[in-house]
């Protein structure tokens, strides 16, 4: 039961701390909020003047009136459901009484009758000796910043000040406006049948006064900010919504820096919002300048500007010698490595005589002469 105690408590805090609620109304004729209906009021009424008008809800804390009731409504049918469930069935809202039986156990009465009773509270034990005083503790952080408690009651209402200076006449406000003229001029603009016929005006039309009479005139509704792009010094009614401003670009209403160099896209021709371009290589900015047979490797760093024939040689002729990429060695008869010693073309192993026969047919012989032959 304490919790329910403390529960009913834990409400009547809230709602006392949620008294101080915003209300927003449909309609607040001080559009400027200065606590006086004047004249500047009148231009936000003449942007809708002869409109059609739909009420609104009125809001509270930015939720609406019938919102804001039905939410009320079941938090209290919630809070209701959870009582119900820490007592006895039937046990009624609100407890108007609390009193201890003989058996040390406690008696709620509810504001319906129904008395709920607690199970019997143990005996209090004998107090123990008092203990030692500890050592003094480190100093904690500190805790979080507690919430703003309620407001305090309104102060009474202090003495009257002092009987403040007349105010201007109509007339004399009238000047300070602009206008010029004698009281009499004043007065005889204040006739009524100065006033124009307003036979078949459109709704919004207002009335204005051009400096030498009183007109019919059809309010300009527009941006009234001096900073927006759109900025139309001819308009007498705001209308907030229908201001633009530039963007970071430049741009009036523009959609800001969405393009991929931020306010505009790569210039024709480059690789990158710097202006680089592409080098013969490809890569944006590089400082290769040729690449002449397409490799992919600089010319100023290539070995090989064009291409290595079968026998690895910078356009090279190719394998066309007898051995393919060179002719038969000195001292060969094939590609092989065979010998020909006496370089008749005749190979070693197959040759008759591996030097020069004599005058008389023997191989290497000494025979220089032969007369008779």
């Amino acid at each position: 039961m304490k919790r329910l105690l403390i529960l009913c408590f834990a409400v009547l805090t809230t709602l006392a701390g949620t008294a101080q609620i915003d209300v927003d109304y449909p309609y607040n004729p001080d559009s400027n909020e200065d606590q006086i209906v004047g004249a500047e009021d009148l231009l936000s009424l003449l942007a809708i003047f002869g409109l059609e008008f739909e009420i609104d809800s009125i809001y509270l804390n930015d939720v609406a009136l019938e919102d804001f009731l039905a939410d009320l409504t079941q938090a209290v049918l919630n809070l209701e459901a959870e009582l119900d469930g820490l007592g006895e069935s039937g046990i009624g809202f609100g407890v108007i009484d609390v009193y201890e039986n003989e058996d040390n156990s406690l008696s709620f009465l509810f504001s319906d009758s129904t008395v709920f009773v607690s199970p019997v509270l143990g005996q209090t034990g004998p107090a123990g000796p008092q203990g030692e005083v500890g050592p003094q503790g480190e100093v904690g952080p500190a805790g979080p910043q507690g919430e703003v408690g309620p407001a305090g009651p309104q102060g009474e209402v202090g003495p009257a000040g002092p009987q403040g200076d007349d105010g201007l006449s109509a007339y004399q406000l009238w000047l300070n406006s602009g206008n010029e003229g004698t009281e009499e001029e004043f007065l005889q603009l204040l006739v009524g049948n100065q006033w124009p016929d307003g036979a078949g005006l459109s709704p919004g039309t207002s009335i204005i006064w051009n400096g030498d009479e009183w007109s019919f005139s059809v309010a300009v509704v527009g941006c009234t900010d001096p900073a927006a792009c759109n900025f139309d010094p001819e308009a007498i009614a705001s209308y907030p919504a229908s201001c633009l401003y530039v963007d970071e670009c430049g741009v009036c209403d523009g959609p800001g820096a969405i393009f991929p160099c931020g306010c505009a896209g790569v210039p024709e021709g480059a690789c990158d919002c710097e202006g680089n371009v592409l080098d013969a290589l490809g890569n944006c900015g590089g400082t290769c300048s040729a690449d002449a047979d397409g490799d992919g490797i600089c010319d100023d760093g290539d070995d090989c500007v064009g291409e290595a024939d079968a026998c690895g040689v910078c356009n090279g002729p190719g394998a066309i010698y007898d051995c393919g990429c060179y002719d038969i060695p000195d001292g060969y008869c094939d590609c092989n490595g065979t010998l020909d010693a006496d370089g008749d073309g005749i190979c070693d192993d197959v040759d008759d005589c591996v030097g020069e026969p004599d005058i008389v047919g023997d191989c290497n012989g000494s025979c220089q002469t032969d007369f008779d032959q």
